[in-house]
């Protein structure tokens, strides 16, 4: 009767503080502000801490002509948790008969850790340090025509100590990795702007020019074999006895990646009534060859206030607005230095090649990645037609918007299509292939005001949507890495001709045979692939409402949001929840004894299974406050109390902690979706809020 996620998990209690000074003259104003954040986490041996400090300032010069603002803001973020996966892990399968406790300490297990004392044993500590400056002056020449310069520069670091505290009773050998890291970015935007009114005629040119560059820095080492002495191996990790190139080997890396733009764009109305706007732009990216750095996308808008026309004046609408716009964007999105080619030293044995004849592969270098200086940007191409309308003087107000996007030229890696490639796989565009989005988004939204002081507003909005891939060369591009025992090569989602992107790709499992064992459906030709497109993880209806009361002092506001038309790969019952582990002592749930007659020796591999409908209902946030009637104190503007409840349910079939997740399992970067693999549970959080103005 051990309840393992009571007793590893708590009540969390979370300080949020700031402190806000502003003020300033005519030419002069300034804002400046300090907080502090303690965050517990729900698990237990979670801690995270954040001081920060901001400060704006803007100087006016020349009677307005020139301005400057200035921005400063810096971080210091600070944690000590314990390692979330394998807490997570134990929580779910350690054995319920087994004791947490004895003698009021944690009983201890000749062959296993106790939960209770893992948490303890291995903790990551974390400090992460950034700091952002940014200088914008602006100078306008002549009436109308102003010049913006924009200076950025923000410099970033992080270092993790991934420690296992040696330890004789349970046994661990102990272990320290440390993580370094640091980052920089400098960002440089020019504009130079342009307005003109004329009669009913308004005009508004924009050029400019943006450039970015990014670099990151990376190293990582590990040593083993500490010695139970009570001292931690952050601090000396000189004790370890175990430092070789062949089982603890260093590693690291370094990128430096630069984004140029040139842009312009123009914006016309006439009588308010009628506007368009035109847009053209050339981005060039060091992520792609030298024969395509750069890529142009041009766009284009127009709208049309209906309601304002003289023949609308019988209308009861107060606001009727047609939208439309075309363009193109363009992605760059990919790994670093892909272009080029990469090698790698090689053991004998290690790698094979078709073309040596016998025996081991000799040392020496081989390929990991061809040189592609082709590559080019990914684009996409959208349609967006809405109407904006509005009734009873904008009381009542909504939106209808319909979209079409299709991308194009797609980035992936794909197999070499040649058997004898130095390299098994290689990045390139796929140029007849697209991936299709479109869809229809609504909203709707309703605002009272009552003379005697109470008033309330209601809304929601929902997006339907349709995702599709097609003209793919390729029968299927697997991903969605399955991880476990038997795992080994195993996918979960697929991009496939006709179907969404990351549709869940798999056998079908359609129970037990005599012997025990689990049976599938057979594949459609004789010795085909026996898996079939079973699902979506991507939702068809995502939607959303909200509401806001307030009446004298006192307001409420909540927000409902859920999905449907999706499923979830509960990647975590694969692992931890079939009939296998009860000969291993450990924890299952109903599921995995649905079947009498499985035999424990039943293999949990990748079929529709574990495959459970995501679609859910949540009570996102609900606020309730008082404001207080300050009028009688000179010295206090503002006092406000208020109660914060967020994540408060979920209306939901799925078996797992949350269904809205999303565990990264991609391969070679084609992106995974929909797979839930010991995801961290989301807590439900109260907040108590207190505001003073003075």
């Amino acid at each position: 009767n051990t309840d393992w996620q009571d007793e590893l998990t708590r009540n969390a209690i979370t300080q949020d503080y700031n402190l806000i000074l502003s003020g300033g003259t005519n030419q002069f104003t300034y804002r400046a502000s300090l907080g502090y954040l303690g965050q517990e986490g729900i698990v237990v041996n979670t801690d995270f801490e954040r001081f920060s400090g901001r400060v704006n300032a803007t100087q006016k010069l020349m009677d307005g002509r020139l301005n400057i603002d200035f921005f400063l803001n810096s971080t210091i973020e600070s944690g000590e948790n314990a390692q979330m996966t394998t807490v997570t892990s134990n929580m779910l399968q350690f054995n319920p008969t087994y004791p947490a406790y004895t003698d009021g300490e944690p009983t201890r297990y000749p062959d296993l850790i106790n939960p209770i004392s893992q948490p303890e044993l291995s903790k990551d500590f974390s400090e992460i340090r950034r700091t952002l400056v940014n200088i914008a002056p602006s100078f306008e020449i002549i009436n109308g025509l102003v010049y913006k310069l924009n200076l950025g520069y923000t410099k970033g670091s992080r270092e993790i100590d991934r420690q296992e505290m040696p330890s004789v009773d349970p046994f661990v050998e102990g272990r320290l990795q440390q993580d370094n890291s640091s980052s920089s970015n400098t960002l440089i935007e020019n504009y130079l702007t342009y307005t003109k009114d004329f009669n009913d005629h308004n005009l508004n040119l924009l050029l400019g020019h943006s450039y970015q560059k990014t670099t990151g820095k990376f190293s990582s080492w590990n040593i083993v074999q500490f010695e139970a002495n009570g001292i931690e191996p952050r601090f000396n990790p000189g004790l370890g006895q175990q430092l070789d190139l062949a089982n603890n080997r260093p590693s690291g890396s370094a990128q430096e990646n630069e984004l140029q733009s040139f842009f312009g764009r123009a914006t016309y109305q006439y009588q308010g009534k009628y506007m368009i706007t035109g847009t053209v732009r050339a981005d060039g990216s060091s992520k792609f060859g030298a024969n395509n750095k750069y890529g142009t996308f041009p766009s284009f808008a127009a709208g049309w206030r209906i309601s304002d026309e003289s023949f609308m004046g019988w209308s009861t609408l107060s606001n009727l607005k047609l939208r439309a716009g075309w363009g193109q964007t363009g992605n760059q999105e990919i790994p670093n230095k892909i272009t080029q080619e990469s090698f790698r030293s090689s053991t004998a044995g290690r790698y094979t090649y078709p073309l040596f004849p016998t025996g081991p592969y000799p040392v020496g270098t081989v390929f990991t990645r061809l040189a592609n200086p082709d590559i080019q940007w990914e684009v996409s191409t959208q349609t967006n037609v809405g109407l904006d309308f509005g009734l009873f003087d904008g009381a009542l107000s909504g939106t209808i918007d319909y979209f079409h996007k299709v991308s194009n030229n797609i980035l992936v890696e794909v197999p070499a299509f040649d058997p004898v490639s130095p390299a098994p796989t290689y990045w390139t565009n796929v140029p007849d292939m697209n991936i299709t989005n479109k869809g229809l988004e609504v909203a709707l939204d309703y605002r009272h005001v009552n003379k005697k002081g109470f008033s309330y507003s209601v809304g929601a909005n929902a997006t339907f949507i349709d995702n599709v891939v097609e003209d793919s060369p390729f029968t299927v591009l697997t991903t969605g890495a399955a991880s476990g025992s038997g795992q080994t090569g195993a996918t979960i989602n697929g991009m496939i001709n006709g179907y969404p992107i990351g549709s869940f790709y798999m056998q079908i499992f359609t129970g037990i045979d005599e012997g025990g064992l689990s049976t599938y459906e057979p594949p459609l030709v004789p010795e085909g692939d026996s898996r079939y497109v079973v699902g979506r993880a991507l939702p068809k209806t995502m939607y959303n409402f909200y509401a806001n009361m307030d009446f004298k002092g006192f307001d409420l506001s909540l927000n409902i949001n859920g999905v449907s038309g999706n499923e979830i790969y509960n990647h975590t019952a694969m692992n931890k929840f079939y009939k296998g582990q009860l000969a291993l002592s450990r924890n299952v749930v109903p599921k995995a004894i649905e079947f009498p007659e499985e035999a424990i020796t039943n293999a949990a591999l990748v079929s529709t299974r574990y495959l459970e409908n995501g679609s859910y209902l949540r009570l996102n946030h609900l606020t309730f406050g008082y404001t207080f009637n300050t009028d009688a104190l000179n010295w206090l503007q503002v006092l406000r109390l208020s109660f914060t409840a967020q994540n408060l349910f979920i209306i939901t079939d799925y078996s797992g902690f949350d269904p809205e997740i999303n565990r990264d399992k991609s391969i070679g970067g084609v992106q995974s979706f929909g797979i839930d693999d010991n995801s961290y549970p989301r807590p439900r959080t109260f907040v108590f809020g207190l505001n003073l103005t003075f």
